[in-house]
């Protein structure tokens, strides 16, 4: 009896970030004309939940989620106005929010009839680092790392480790 080893990927994401191992799928082709044995591999299929859903257990980002040398990863659910200018340190912005533990526990939202309003330079350094990317009228999830988010709070109560946030921007005001 022959063995074949398993093949795994590891997706590591921020210095800070634990590794998850997905098994890679695998198909073996066999048939009486092909002797030999060939694997196949496939990445993973990943769904994304809709905006403002639990996403589910996500430990990680996908791996097709936009990244930066931070370690923040985001992924658009909904596209922005295409000529719209996007918001600065200094703008006032009006967005709708849900926040979720990598587990897929709700932790923090904005209400539906009165959306967050805040100077972007006031938020989380992830947020920050985010918002100025979008346009108004988007909707982008964000996987922040505990670092750029409340590792640092003295707080003993804020949500330590990294955090999933839905942000759709409703509205800015660029301010000088």
């Amino acid at each position: 009896m022959r063995f074949f080893p398993v093949l795994f990927f590891v997706i590591t994401i921020g210095c800070d970030s634990q590794p998850i191992v997905q098994p890679a799928p695998e198909k073996i082709a066999n048939s009486a004309s092909e002797p030999k044995r060939e694997i196949v591999k496939k990445a993973p299929d990943v769904k994304i939940a809709p905006a403002f859903t639990t996403p589910g257990n996500l430990q990680n980002a996908p791996s097709f989620a936009e990244s930066t040398t931070t370690g923040l990863y985001s992924y658009q659910l909904k596209k922005g106005e295409e000529d719209s200018t996007s918001p600065n340190l200094n703008s006032v912005i009006t967005v709708r929010f849900s926040s979720w533990t990598p587990d897929g526990k709700a932790f923090q939202h904005s209400k539906e009839k009165s959306p967050f309003k805040q100077r972007v330079g006031n938020l989380l350094k992830g947020w920050q680092e985010g918002i100025v990317k979008m346009k108004k009228g988007e909707i982008r999830r964000f996987w922040i790392p505990g670092k750029l988010a409340y590792d640092h709070d003295p707080n003993p109560n804020s949500q330590k480790g990294p955090l999933i946030f839905d942000i759709e921007l409703i509205d800015f005001k660029n301010k000088k």
